[in-house]
């Protein structure tokens, strides 16, 4: 899927295909991208277009991402510019999240542990 804008108000939000069915090769993902979401810089610019003396925008380089979340940071091949793909980047989110929930989970059963004993 993906998120797309038009004008200056509307915004489109397109899904695609999730289902089992329509789906094959299987396998568990098992990488960590705690390290890469701990790691972001995020920076305040202006793009080339704007003045100087405009309010920098908040955002991220996306050379400095595009190895660490390929599905979110692709190159246009006609341009060979960097794009942010929103959608692709939901898919680390969960993923990170799974593993902070994980991290959560054990620090409370140490807690609970220590105030037992």
């Amino acid at each position: 899927g993906n998120i797309s804008k038009s004008g200056t108000t509307a915004v489109s939000y397109n899904t695609s295909n999730s289902d089992r069915t329509l789906k094959k090769n299987f396998e568990d993902w098992t990488d960590s991208y705690w390290t890469g979401f701990k790691n972001l810089k995020p920076q305040k610019f202006n793009y080339l277009f704007q003045e100087d003396s405009e309010p920098k925008l908040k955002g991220y380089i996306a050379q400095d991402l595009a190895s660490t979340f390929p599905e979110a940071y692709p190159k246009d091949v006609e341009t060979d510019k960097y794009m942010f793909n929103p959608s692709g980047m939901v898919t680390y989110l969960m993923k990170t999240l799974q593993e902070a929930i994980t991290k959560i989970e054990t620090l409370e059963t140490e807690v609970a542990a220590l105030k037992d004993s």
